[in-house]
């Protein structure tokens, strides 16, 4: 029991820092790019995480997937569903995970006796409705799960409540309080050991002078911490490349996006005191694919039964006909051609040679000519 209550401090030591701060990693490679300045427009799906108001402004339902790959095997994924137009607002499900695996296991004598790992899971339930014109509010539930060397546990449930307000085309301001009243309940070697979770206040402005360009600054203050600036700029170029700089506290980052039809791929870099993080993110609006999938399933159907009934259909009688066109009274052929053409069908000639009567003779392969004038 020894080793384990060691094992528990170091680690503990050294991931105070980082484990703290695992719960406000955020989402999006999009606001990592920005320095984490996102609060004051969130107008993405990522915004569960940086103000749950700004969910309201998604148009088609989307799903989200981030991914940083972390130093000491250490692995950080966010992954959200949004859904507008549900309950009178947007609703989104998301699912936050930070895991440590491989993480060895030694006697006194130093002898390995195998591996563990260490993971925490968020669960969001997400809610944002555009109450006014100018006036957006949201909120999260959210239910915590703790497991560490599968002997120490913890969960708890805390809330999340954003405002987002639109002062006008090109300025708006965001705020979000996170874990309102959160707690933790450890049980394991440490039984019925609640600890309380700090509160996390973000407030933020930004300023869009043209629709491809937006400036962002963020406050960020945790209890007992100090107050973090952030500031983020992103540039749309033809709404189909964007780039991406910002500073959390002194701490640069950079950023850039691809949107491809229905797809936006985003890659962002920040460099922090403990270590550099790399961040991947997809984002997909799946709201027409599921008919452009229906719609060529049904043009390939189509395409098939018009084959279908070409091939049993009786074959069609036809004779060789030759068309000669003469400008009476001289009888001098200015237009000849041989056709195909079903038996009974009618010729119909839209050229016109002068002003001059003309006439058409119908020579079938069996039977009399016939002289029609037109």
């Amino acid at each position: 029991m020894k080793k384990w209550t060691i094992m528990f401090l170091l680690i503990l030591i050294l991931q105070i820092p980082l484990q703290s701060s695992i719960i406000r990693y955020g989402a999006g490679a999009r606001a990592l790019g920005m320095g984490n300045a996102f609060t004051g427009f969130a107008d993405d799906i990522s915004a569960v995480y940086w103000n749950p108001a700004g969910i309201d402004q998604l148009e088609n339902r989307t799903f989200f997937a981030q991914y940083d790959d972390l130093k000491l095997d250490r692995r950080y994924q966010f992954i959200s569903l949004g859904l507008p137009n549900s309950l009178g607002g947007t609703v989104a499900f998301s699912w936050q995970n930070h895991w440590n695996g491989m993480i060895p296991e030694y006697n006194a004598a130093g002898t390995l006796l195998g591996y563990f790992e260490s993971k925490e899971n968020t669960y969001y339930f997400t809610y944002g409705n555009q109450i006014t014109k100018w006036m957006a509010v949201g909120l999260n539930l959210k239910y915590r799960y703790i497991e560490h060397f599968e002997i120490y546990q913890a969960d708890g449930f805390a809330l999340d409540l954003g405002m987002l307000f639109t002062l006008s085309k090109k300025w708006s301001c965001g705020f979000n309080v996170k874990d309102v009243g959160s707690t933790l309940r450890w049980e394991g070697n440490v039984t019925n050991v609640v600890e309380d979770v700090p509160a996390h206040y973000l407030a933020g402005i930004a300023y869009r002078p043209i629709p491809e360009v937006i400036f962002d600054l963020d406050f960020s203050k945790v209890t007992h911490e100090p107050t973090r600036t952030r500031f983020g700029v992103e540039v749309w170029l033809k709404n189909i490349v964007a780039l991406r700089a910002g500073t959390d506290d002194g701490n640069l980052s950079l950023g850039a996006s691809l949107k491809l039809k229905k797809w936006l791929i985003d890659y962002a870099f920040k460099k922090n005191e403990l270590e550099d993080v790399s961040r991947i993110a997809a984002t997909v609006n799946f709201d027409g694919i599921g008919k452009d999938i229906t719609d060529t399933f049904k043009s390939k159907r189509e395409k098939v039964i018009r084959d279908r009934r070409r091939k049993k259909a009786p074959p069609q009688h036809r004779d060789r006909i030759k068309v000669v066109t003469v400008r009476p009274p001289d009888p001098v052929i200015v237009q000849k051609k041989e056709i195909i053409m079903p038996s009974g069908s009618k010729i119909v000639t839209k050229s016109h040679m002068g002003t001059s009567p003309r006439a058409v003779q119908i020579s079938p392969v069996s039977g009399s000519p016939q002289l029609f004038y037109v």
